[in-house]
């Protein structure tokens, strides 16, 4: 409810009880947003944040009304460029290594912090100030970056393509995405699209679904354009790129966790001089949320898109009934799609299954390799808390006609996210020539120190046809190791099958 008698009285503090002090901005009594350089464990670590930076500068659970609930769950402050093939070893550089803290100004009506960082070579300088106010006709706060960069070897920065392109921001949503499975007290998603003002005037809709489509990228925002998540009754929060900077800004939706990439474009020639980007975070007024949410267009994916636009949902116990349209937001659960991930011969069938019309396909006449694949199985794709660490055992069942070469299989492997696969493919025994529906099995050892995912594979090695149907991934009650897993689960494939 809008309080357009509201009088923000704003302040910093710390609070003790921990010897990592937490830091807040307060409206009253409020916490309204929190400060954070904390140490960022995995998964999140390697999703989020690329494994580049264990320290993000951040300010976390934002409030856009007082006495609301958080809205924006984070929002880094430093700048992310892009990699300099001239540094040995560097995958990137962020401006991530907090240098000061200065809170400028905390009285009734206005709060002023300027955060400064660099880079942890010497190449980059940010200052970062954050100027808080209170709009009483809306009934919001008003969070207003003002971002600058200096570089001071601008020459490792160019690229063959002319333009480079800086990340100033990634700010993320409080309850997206909604959880990917049913489990105990999960958390309820908020919002099923974003909605945005282009620069060409239109007012532009992004379904929220796990696809990475064409929607989520190159999104060009319109001047002092909003960029909104609608719609739910109790607040919608907005990004608002403020001039200059929106007409050089490229915006990309994460598929994974919705967070927004906001890039600055730039010429070499800038690189020498001062970079400044300019954006607000705020809560436009409920009839704004619900015009722009009435009023968006949805843009037409690319051809080559179209023909797997609509393709099976994952779960746990999965017969490949349920549909995920790449045009179509989430509803109640968010799951994730299975994409074909190698080869040819992709086809969703709905006339022909094990235990009902619906089971993957793939046909084709080539000997390459064509699969199936679901990459996002773990407590990192939305999955729930972390549990002890589980041996996991995965089967399907999968009928052949005629399949020539090394043959059709399930198969499984661990995966740091946003990093080279260093961990072996396990698969089930190859199945060859005609076989009716047969039940296969892979068995994963309790995952790695390192990650959480799990990447799993439905496969044909071959020319033929295959059928895949009723797969289920099941954590082992046990934590212990399975020895020989790793190497040789065609036996545990026959043992299953003779019990099954």
């Amino acid at each position: 409810m809008i309080s357009k008698d509201h009088k923000p009285e704003f302040s910093w503090r710390i609070h003790g009880s921990t010897v990592n002090h937490e830091q807040w901005i307060y409206d009253h009594d409020d916490p309204i947003a929190r400060f954070d350089t904390a140490f960022v464990e995995q998964p999140e670590q390697s999703l989020r944040y690329f494994n580049l930076t264990p320290r993000p500068i951040v300010l976390r659970r934002l409030k856009l009304s007082p006495r609301g609930r958080p809205l924006i769950e984070g929002v880094q402050l430093y700048w992310v460029l892009r990699r300099s093939a001239t540094i040995a070893g560097a995958r990137a550089i962020a401006t991530d290594r907090l240098s000061d803290l200065r809170i400028e100004a905390e009285d009734s009506d206005r709060f002023k912090m300027t955060i400064e960082s660099r880079d942890v070579y010497g190449m980059a300088i940010s200052k970062r100030t954050i100027s808080l106010t209170y709009d009483r006709e809306l009934g919001s706060y008003i969070y207003d970056f003002l971002c600058t960069l200096e570089v001071s070897s601008p020459e490792e920065f160019y690229s063959p393509k002319g333009e480079v392109i800086f990340e100033y921001s990634d700010p993320w949503f409080s309850d997206l995405p909604a959880p990917s499975i049913a489990f105990p007290g999960a958390w309820k998603g908020r919002y099923q699209r974003f909605v945005y003002e282009a620069q060409d005037g239109e007012i532009i809709q992004v379904p929220i679904n796990h696809f990475p489509s064409s929607h989520k990228s190159n999104i060009r925002p319109r001047e002092n354009g909003l960029f909104a998540a609608v719609y739910e009754a109790d607040g919608n929060p907005a990004l608002q790129i403020l001039g200059e900077t929106a007409r050089r800004s490229v915006i990309s939706i994460c598929p994974w966790g919705y967070d927004v990439h906001m890039g600055l474009i730039l010429k070499p020639e800038e690189l020498s001089s001062p970079i400044e980007a300019k954006f607000r975070i705020l809560q436009p007024s409920d009839d704004s949320a619900k015009r722009m949410a009435s009023l968006a267009r949805l843009r037409s994916l690319k051809a080559d898109e179209a023909p797997f636009s609509v393709v099976p949902a994952y779960s746990r116990r999965c017969s490949f009934e349920i549909p995920c349209d790449a045009n179509k937001p989430y509803q109640g659960i968010d799951p994730w799609p299975w994409i074909p991930l190698a080869g040819k011969g992709h086809i969703w069938e709905t006339k022909e299954g094990r235990s009902d019309g619906y089971s993957l396909k793939i046909e084709k006449e080539d000997y390459g390799l064509s699969q199936w694949g679901i990459q996002h199985e773990g407590s990192g794709g939305w999955m729930g808390p972390w549990i002890p660490r589980r041996a996991v055992r995965i089967s399907c069942f999968i009928k052949t006609k005629d399949v020539e070469g090394p043959g059709s299989s399930i198969a499984a492997r661990y995966n740091i996210p946003n990093e080279p696969d260093v961990y072996p493919i396990v698969s089930s025994r190859k199945l060859q020539g005609t076989n009716d529906w047969t039940r296969l099995f892979v068995t994963l050892e309790p995952a790695p120190e390192e990650t959480y995912f799990i990447h799993i594979f439905l496969r044909q090695e071959g020319r033929g046809t295959t059928w895949f149907d009723d797969l289920e991934v099941e954590y082992l009650k046990d934590g212990l190791s399975m020895a020989g897993k790793w190497n040789n689960s065609s036996i545990e494939d026959r043992r299953m099958e003779n019990g099954r």
